[in-house]
């Protein structure tokens, strides 16, 4: 049977609220692996694959948000500092100094879990330290492995959380934004995350904070049992290695491996929890990346969920079970198309429309937003059809609009193409319009407004309208940006008089507008303060 492929994402992105930007805000670079979407060019296995089936073959599904779930702290810069080393290698190499670290860190505790891992991040966000097979003496550990300010683990190490640093302890660069790192470890045990497949303990688990908020917008972690994780080499991109290396798994799902929901089931349909929905979202819009040799088949969750949100892990662990089924491998999550990506498609435009026509010389342009996939935008507009004479140029959207002013009576043109982590998509089709403004302080035929005046000796600007109409008026400095906006919205027909702000505002020359429907109005104001007791005053300069 043919495999399912993603033709078009069926899946939106759901809403995600940050309840603070260190503990909610997932970690890592947006373009990191860890954040961004399938692409529409993913490639699913089927569900006659040996793969697929061994997906659904494990004794046990479930959340670990206990045995062997991810611990992490939050350091304030009023919290101790120690130095974190890890003693299977060099000093030299596993040292970091100067970490803030939490009193409940060193009282963390799982003797269940082999691992005894903790993570703690910096007080700024930006970086995670993370010890490996690690206890103190005040969580009932041995002796030894915190010594004064010294604490200790197998191994150490610290891993950038935003930015594109190389992790700390092999220098090893990101894999674009963060979470995997490139270079295999030399040997084994110097990892570059405490993860099996090499990659950061806290990557893709699902954290405290979201499970409140009730999203999980990036990339889940899972462990996965020895009938489905496969031997040999065992792993691949972006893994840099397997977990356990000596023990002879008996499937064929490799460390690295990037697992989904198939993109043609409706979610809403499996009688889900609100919880459960939010982590099937993720895994059809994210997908979970295989990390980690466990007994059973685990999606890994920050160990404080386990109490503060214990009935959301509950639900959670119970509707895994009903989305088993519908699990499958990404079979084309490579290094050239990661997740499945593939450039975006041409951007479709919304307005001005082709051949439009505008009476105001301020121009807002719309397109539509395209896939999940996409990261920014890059709008141009020019004079000529061919773009060589570009008039504005903006190559750093997230947004699907933006607003052009100046165009001083001419005809343009505009396109606008999508990028995301592939690269730029092409240019939408071009678009012609013309703007077309009266000439200012002329009033057209049918006009709005019957007069219009700035007294600048009575300090005022009157007006009187003639029907409903939308008004505003607005003080902008030299390079065009708004100062001020004294009126912006409909007003009724009447007369109206408004104090000129030139009293509170900086010594300059601006440039003041005034619209009242299709009539437009502009003049240069100066504004000098005196040095005595005298009041600013404003000087119309034309």
């Amino acid at each position: 049977m043919a495999p399912h492929r993603n033709v078009s994402t069926v899946v939106s992105l759901y809403a995600f609220f940050v309840v603070s930007l260190v503990n909610a805000a997932p970690p890592f670079e947006p373009t990191s692996l860890w954040n961004i979407p399938i692409g529409r060019g993913a490639v699913y296995s089927g569900p006659n694959d040996i793969t697929t089936k061994q997906l659904k073959s494990a004794s046990f599904y479930g959340i670990n948000s206990t045995h062997c779930g991810v611990p992490i702290f939050y350091a304030k810069t009023s919290d101790p500092t120690y130095t974190i080393e890890g003693y299977s290698l060099s000093s030299s190499v596993q040292r970091f100094t100067n970490v803030n670290v939490p009193a409940e860190a060193l009282l963390n505790s799982d003797p269940s879990c082999g691992d005894w891992h903790i993570n703690i991040i910096d007080p700024t966000g930006s970086y995670v330290t993370e010890l490996y097979i690690t206890q103190t003496a005040a969580a009932g550990g041995g002796q030894g492995w915190l010594t004064g300010n010294i604490w200790k683990g197998q191994y150490a190490m610290q891993n950038p959380l935003k930015g594109f640093g190389p992790s700390k302890l092999s220098g090893a660069a990101p894999i674009l934004g963060g979470g995997w790192y490139a270079t295999p470890p030399s040997p084994y045990w110097q990892p570059t995350g405490t993860r099996g497949a090499g990659c950061a303990d806290i990557a893709g688990a699902m954290r405290t904070a979201e499970f409140t908020a009730g999203s999980f917008p990036h990339v889940l972690a899972v462990a996965l049992d020895g009938t489905q994780l496969a031997t040999g080499d065992g792993y691949v991109w972006p893994a840099n290695r397997r977990d356990f290396p000596d023990i002879q798994y008996t499937g064929t799902i490799p460390n690295g491996a990037l697992i989904a929901i198939i993109p043609s089931i409706n979610l809403t349909t499996l009688n889900l929890t609100p919880t459960g929905l939010a982590m099937a979202r993720a895994l059809q819009t994210y997908g979970a990346y295989v990390v980690d040799f466990a007994g059973n088949f685990y999606i890994y969750t920050e160990t404080s969920a386990g109490t503060v949100e214990s009935g959301k892990v509950s639900d959670a662990s119970n509707d895994l079970k009903k989305l088993v089924p519908y699990l499958a491998l990404i079979t084309n999550n490579t290094p050239s198309t990661p997740a499945g990506n593939i450039l975006p498609d041409a951007v479709t435009l919304v307005s001005p429309t082709d051949a439009a026509i505008s009476t105001v010389d301020s121009v807002t342009f719309f397109w539509h937003k395209g896939d999940v996939s996409i990261i920014k935008y890059w709008i141009e507009v020019a004079t000529d059809s061919n773009f060589a004479n570009v008039f504005a140029r903006d190559t750093t959207l997230s947004d699907t609009s933006r607003n052009i002013k100046g165009f001083n009576k001419q005809s343009c043109w505009w396109h606008v193409k999508a990028y995301n982590v592939i690269g730029w998509g092409p240019f939408s089709p071009k678009r012609k319009f013309t703007v077309n403004t009266p000439a200012t302080g002329v009033l057209p035929s049918g006009a709005d407004i019957k007069s219009f005046s700035c007294n600048t000796t009575a300090n005022a600007i009157t007006y009187t309208l003639s029907k409903p109409c939308f008004v505003s008026i607005t003080y902008y400095d030299l390079s065009g940006r708004t100062v001020c906006s004294l009126v912006n919205n409909y007003r009724a027909a009447g007369n109206y008089s408004l104090k000129l702000p030139e009293a509170s505002l900086p010594r300059s020359v601006y440039i003041r507008e005034f619209k009242a429907g299709d009539f437009v109005k502009k003049d240069l104001a100066a504004v000098v303060k005196y040095r005595t007791q005298f009041p600013a005053k404003a000087f119309r300069l034309f």
